[in-house]
């Protein structure tokens, strides 16, 4: 089982043309699960990625963020006031593998 953390920074990948992935899913392939919502985020990705709020989102219907810029959130309060990490899907369409550099703080 992750070992849970109020907070996690660190590098995760998202593979090219892979089906998308939470953001969430992300956090927990670094090892790390939750001790409680999402209040403050950070994730920059080294290449092109498409963001939505479902796990079929494309490049034919993502958001496109640019490589190298970040996609932050921040929250204050309890659990109707926090980051939906487990909503926020990227997918990777860039012809590479892109490096996910994630920084997040947790309700502990």
């Amino acid at each position: 089982m992750a070992e849970q953390f109020p907070f996690v920074a660190g590098n995760a990948s998202i593979v090219n043309d892979a089906t998308a992935v939470s953001v969430l899913a992300l956090i927990k392939s670094l090892g790390v699960s939750p001790t409680g919502s999402c209040t403050g985020l950070n994730v920059t990705c080294s290449t092109d990625t498409y963001w939505g709020y479902e796990s079929t989102v494309t490049n034919t219907d993502g958001l496109l963020v640019s490589a190298n810029t970040p996609a932050l959130g921040s929250a204050v309060g309890w659990a109707s006031d926090t980051i939906p990490i487990s909503r926020m899907f990227v997918f990777n369409h860039s012809g590479g593998t892109s490096s996910a550099a994630i920084w997040a703080t947790f309700i502990p």
